[in-house]
This record gives structure tokens, sequence and C-alpha cells, in this order.
């Protein structure tokens, strides 16, 4: 009998708990349920092995694919000062408790005051501050030993004391009789750890219980305190055990998917010693993420998206649906409800703007998303680029020929002034480059106040181009400017803008797929090779340039013999033509001490030249190898962003008629948008062809009033093949 079948069994007594000896609690632990007795007499012997430490790493080993670590560990194991759970008495001095059902100092606490002139009052108070004492060791014995019905009764004993409480909240009282005082862990999270045929139904009255005096919320969602195992919860605990019903339950009742388990037990730093499960207990649920520790979970968004149902009434329940195959073709409706950007917080803007994602450029390989963003490319997104495009650059034409045939004259004419050559054409050309810079710098300025700071930290989104374009256009505002009120420095910005205008043509290669990957990589060394050594060049160069400097006797202006170095200026751009290779290790006679100076200037050539240099070298090459491998998807990633902002600037009215899909009928009153894609694999093709539709072939539906009714059973094949689909294998990219 298998243990789900099991669970639906009816509660029985606790002697027929025999039948599973790893799952229950020693004998010691009925202990607590004999109401008076001698405990070494009731204390049975146990193998001297059977230690508390090998006991929970020999339940672990029982777990369902969990495989130790065949080498030994480098590093030194954590050492977990007690068990997460335990039904081994550790006798002290004669006092056989339960090592994870420890009293607090309040369970001594009495009630009421006794009365000095009663004596049989003193005994009866006494009796009843024993039992209360005992009663949170008997709902954890009952509970692990899967008794039902002295779990009902101790419940309701619980519930008569709750009546007696005076002075103290009833739902902390219960929180307190329900929890473990030094480890955090309740009886509910007691029962889960040891499964048994009963387990399903405590549960269930733990629950009720819990809820029929207002602490469900608390109760369910208690965590351990203990350090090694901090955190967890019951729904992890279940999870574990592979309880799906048990799980469902919890969660229904209300359980936190985002708790996190955070104890030294769960870190998996020590996960040959430990078990980790992930960031939360929903960790391996995320949608092909990666957590913390860089673990993935694949195929659950390609399951999600391509999830086919092949019985006939839970077909509605499909996101795809094979409309007909032949051989090892078949055509494919997937069901962009939600999935299109028709909705709002779509998966597919999800997966593209979120930056918490690592590998969300993988993410859009997964069908339909990747066709579903080369249909919208091929249909309107290519067009917009282009046009884009040869704006950006008749806009950088025209920035270029005003900036080389701007007057020559040193008294700057007056812009309005028309009398010269070329004044219409300059006016003209201005007027349009400081419209376009305007329009420029207003868009990039909204899509800059939008980004988020992890934007800046990855290649995989647009943040470094939106900051690149915006400047470029507050530039070319800031010379027209200055040249409407005649300022000389006008030419400065107009030169920055124009080199900087022409740099900004890089991104404009994500159009091409070739010179797309070649421009991520060129991202890619930028942020992440050269702005270090950047950084470190200019702390040497700034460093020798002062000592050399300070170290060159001060001589007159007019003295032909000055060295190179007199100044701190000249002696950086010295140091810059050595680091290229330009310059000359000469011994400078007019320093205070020549050799200290020519010992600077090799130090500074070894460091720079031959370290930083060859370093630089080392790191880009490494990284170049590194991004080749993904370059292609993080392309695919960027041109999906550019894709999106583009449908974005689509009126409502264009943007319905560029929609992609088809309007098909699922089911009755069930009509859905859904893409058409036609797979071919030879790996999958079977001598039984199963299809809905008879007749294979293209079909172009992009007309939405014209519906394609996928319930439709039109021949006797058609119908046959309901019966048949079982067999079809579901193929996907």
């Amino acid at each position: 009998m298998t243990s789900e079948q099991r669970l639906l069994l009816p509660p029985e007594p606790c002697q027929a708990m025999n039948a599973h000896p790893k799952e229950m609690v020693p004998a010691t632990g009925r202990k607590a349920m004999v109401p008076s007795g001698n405990p070494a007499i009731l204390q049975e012997k146990r193998p001297a092995e059977l230690t508390p430490t090998k006991k929970s790493a020999h339940f672990f080993l029982e777990i369902e694919g969990f495989e130790p670590n065949p080498t030994i560990s480098k590093t030194l194991a954590p050492i977990f000062s007690k068990p997460m759970d335990s039904n081994i008495h550790q006798c002290i001095s004669g006092n056989c408790d339960d090592m994870d059902s420890p009293q607090s100092p309040q369970d001594d606490v009495t009630e009421t005051p006794s009365n000095p002139n009663s004596p049989s009052a003193n005994l009866a108070k006494e009796a009843q501050r024993r039992n209360k004492k005992r009663l949170k060791k008997r709902i954890f014995a009952a509970v692990s030993e899967g008794c039902v019905e002295e779990v009902v009764e101790l419940l309701v004993e619980l519930q008569e004391w709750c009546r007696q409480r005076r002075g103290m909240d009833v739902a902390d009282f219960l929180m307190r009789e329900l929890t473990a005082s030094d480890t955090g862990k309740t009886c509910l999270m007691k029962a889960l750890l040891n499964i048994s045929h009963n387990t399903k139904e405590i549960v269930r009255i733990l629950l009720t219980f819990a809820e029929e005096n207002d602490i469900l919320d608390r109760f369910i969602n208690a965590k351990y305190t203990e350090e090694a195992y901090k955190g967890q919860t019951a729904l992890n605990i279940a999870i574990e055990r592979r309880q799906g019903d048990i799980t469902a339950a919890l969660i229904a009742a209300g359980a936190d998917v985002n708790a996190h388990a955070k104890g030294v037990f769960f870190n998996p730093k020590y996960q040959h010693e430990g078990f980790y499960f992930g960031d939360g207990q929903k960790s391996q649920l995320h949608t092909h993420s990666t957590d913390k520790a860089g673990a993935q979970v694949h195929g659950i968004l390609k399951y999600i998206l391509s999830r086919e149902i092949k019985e006939k009434p839970l077909r509605s329940l499909s996101r795809k649906f094979t409309d007909w195959a032949y051989g090892p073709v078949s055509s494919s409706l997937y069901d962009l409800t939600n999935v299109d950007t028709t909705t709002e917080s779509s998966v597919l803007e999800i997966i593209v703007y979120n930056t918490n994602i690592d590998n969300r450029h993988e993410m859009l390989t997964v069908e339909p998303l990747h066709t579903l963003l080369h249909m919208k490319w091929k249909k309107f997104a290519k067009y917009m680029f282009f046009l884009s495009f040869c704006f950006y650059f008749i806009y950088n034409i025209t920035l270029t020929l005003v900036s080389y045939y701007h007057p020559r004259e040193e008294a700057l004419p007056h812009p309005l002034s028309l009398t010269h050559k070329m004044g219409w054409l300059q006016l003209l050309g201005r007027m349009f480059v400081l419209i376009w810079a305007m329009c420029i710098s207003v868009k990039e300025g909204i899509a800059i106040f939008l980004l988020r700071p992890s934007d800046l930290q990855s290649i995989l989104s647009d943040a470094w181009f939106h900051f690149v374009f915006f400047i470029q256009a507050v530039l070319v505002i800031l010379s027209v400017f200055l040249y409407l009120f005649a300022y000389k420095e006008y030419l400065a910005f107009l030169v920055l803008a124009m080199a900087l205008g022409w740099a900004n043509m890089l991104y404009y290669t994500r159009g091409f797929q070739s010179m797309g990957m070649y421009s991520v990589m060129i991202q890619k060394v930028i942020l992440h090779d050269v702005l270090k050594f950047l950084f470190v060049y200019i702390v040497f160069l700034l460093g020798f340039g002062v000592a050399l400097a300070s170290l060159m006797e001060k001589r007159p202006k007019d003295n032909s013999c000055s060295s190179s170095y007199s100044s701190f200026s000249d002696a950086v751009l010295e140091l810059f033509k050595l680091t290229i290779g330009l310059g000359d290790l000469n011994i400078q006679q007019n320093s205070k001490y020549p050799i200290l100076f020519l010992f600077l200037l090799i130090t500074y050539v070894i460091l720079t030249f031959v370290l930083l240099l060859n370093m630089l070298i080392a790191l880009m090459g490494e990284t170049v190898e590194n991004v080749s491998k993904e370059s292609e998807r993080i392309w695919r990633l960027q041109r999906a962003r550019t894709i999106l902002e583009f449908e974005k600037m689509l009126p409502e009215w264009l943007r319905s008629r560029f929609r992609m899909g088809e309007l098909c009928k699922v089911a009755e009153e069930d009509f859905r948008l859904c893409l058409r894609i036609n797979e071919v694999k030879w790996t999958e093709w079977k001598t039984h062809v199963s299809f809905l539709n008879e007749d294979p072939g293209p079909v172009k539906r992009t007309d939405f009033t014209k519906i394609q009714n996928l319930s439709r059973s039109n021949s006797k094949t058609t119908l046959n093949a309901f019966d048949e689909i079982d067999e079809f294998i579901e193929t996907s990219v």
C-alpha cells in the first residue's frame, strides 16, 4: 500500500502504529501517556549507536534523491547543537525529557494563589500544576506518534485551560503551549517531521483548532528560532516530506510561500552537511530563475507556456493546442493570454524589463516568446528601427556640416544675419538640429527617470545608451544657445556633441545580428575591464606625475634647457607617452636626484606598460571569450527591448492592427488569441499521425473576424483523434 493510499485511510488507534517502525517514536516516547510510574522501568533499551546525531544523519540519507558527498570536504563541517527532530530521551540525573519539548520557566506559574487553610485544595492545585507542566510534552508526543484520539483529548484539555486564564492573552498562551520554547518548533512541525498514515488527519485537527482560536496565521507561519534551522516553517517540512495534499492544505490556510529558511543547515555553503532547497519554499517554482546560489530550475517556464492537456474535457486548461500533424511536422497554437503586451504586466514585459533576472536572455528562447518577438520585428519593428536610424543619421550629418562650415571670422555673426553666403543653410541646419536635439532630450530624459539602479549594472539594458543620447542632445542645445548669445565657447560644446553623436551610432548595430553581437562584446569590455583599468592607471599616473615633478629643479621660463617634467601637467603628459611607447627613458640632469628620477620612471613603466596593459589585454580576451558564448542571446534581448519600446510609441489603433496571432475558439464561449508555430522534429516522428484538423498546410489568419474553431469535429478522423491524442508526442522548441 502506498503512502498516498495510507493518507486516505480513517484514523486508527495508536497500537496500529507499530507497522511503521521507521516513522514512529521509540517506546520511550509513550512515557508521557502514562499518568504515573517509574521512568526507569518505562524506559526501553536502545542500540548504543543510535545517537541523536547519527539518527539525524541516517534520516537525511533516507530522503529520496539525496546523495552524500563522495569526497571528503576540505572545509570544517558545521556542528549542529541540536538535531531538527528527535524522540530520543537524554536521561540526566533520572530526568528523561523529550529533547524538542523543553519546558519554559513559565510552565510552573500557578493560575490562582494557594489557600493554606485548605490542604485538599493545595493537593488539587499541585496535581493541576503537574498536569499543566506535562501538557505540552503530551501534545508533542501524541502528534509524533500519530494518536488522533489523544490529540483531540489534549486539545480539549488545553481549551479548558484557556478558559481559566486570567491576566494573559489567550492567543499568546496557546502559542506558548503549542510551541517548543527553545527551538520555536510547533506541534504542527512535529507532526510533519513524523509522518504516519494519521498525519493528514492530525494536521487537519491542528489547523481547525488554531482557526477556532484565532491563531491560525501565527500557528501556521511559526518559524524555527534555533540557529541551525532558523526560519524553517511547517510548509518547508511538508514540501521536503513530499506531502502534496498537506502542502496544498497549508497554502490554502494561509501559509507564507515567501518565507526563507536562513539557518546554517540550509546554507548552500554546507550543502554536503545540510540540505539546501533554495532561497525559499517556492524557489523551485520560479520560471527558469536563478537563486542566490546560482541554482537554476530548468524547463518550468517552458512547461507553463507549452502546457498541453490532451483530454477533451480538460483541454481548456491548455496553453498549447496541436492543430495538425503530418510526419515530423506539427502545427501548434500557443495561447498568448497574459504573454503578449496586449495585457498589463505581461510575461514578455516582465522578462525583458526585469533586470533582477540574470538569465532572462535565455528565457526569451522559449516558445512562443522567441517566435512572437521575431514576428513583431518583421511586421513593424524593423521598419520603425530603419526610420529611426535614417533620422538620426541625417541629424548627425547636419550637425557635422553645421560644425565644419561654421563662419571662420573672429567676430561671431548674429544667427539671424543672412548676408553671408551660407546663411540660409546655416539657419535651417541649426533649427533642424535644435528641434531634433530637444525631442531626443525629452524622450531620453523620461527614459532615464524611469530607470532603476540595477539597470546600470548590466549590459543587458539600454541604460548607458539612454545616458549618452541624453548628454549628446544637451550638448547640442547648449552650443546653440551659446551661439545665440555670441559666446565663443559654443564651439567646444558643438565639437563634443558631434563626436558623441557619431559614437552613438553604435546603438543601431543591433539591427544586424553580426554587428549587434560585436557591439555587445564592446559594451561588455568597456564596462567590465576598461573602466577598472582606467581607475588603477589614473592612480599610478597621478602619483608618479606628482613625484617626478617634485624632483625637478625650478628654472627660469626663458631657459632653453628646461625639462619636459618641469610641471605637473608636463610630467603627466610625458608619463602617458611612456605608457603607449612614445616617451624616452633618459636621465634628467635637471632633477635633484637623477638616479632616483630614473628609478621612478623604470618602476612606472613596469607597473603600467608591462603589468597593467598586459593584464588588460588578458582580461579583455577572457571577457570576449565568455561573452561570445551568449552574445547572440544578449543581442536578442537588446533587440527585444527595442521592439517593445517601438511598440509603446504606436497609437492604440495602430497597435491593434499589428497584433500577432489568431483568434481561436477553444470551447464554448472560450475565445483566445493564439500564435501558430510550425515545428519539425525528426526525432519525435512516429508512424501514427494524430491531429485535431485533417488538412495540413500553412494557415494565415490575421483577421480577427475569422475565427478558427478548435473544438470542431467535422470528420471521423478528427473525432478519433481525441481518443488517440495521448499517443502523440508533445513537441516544443
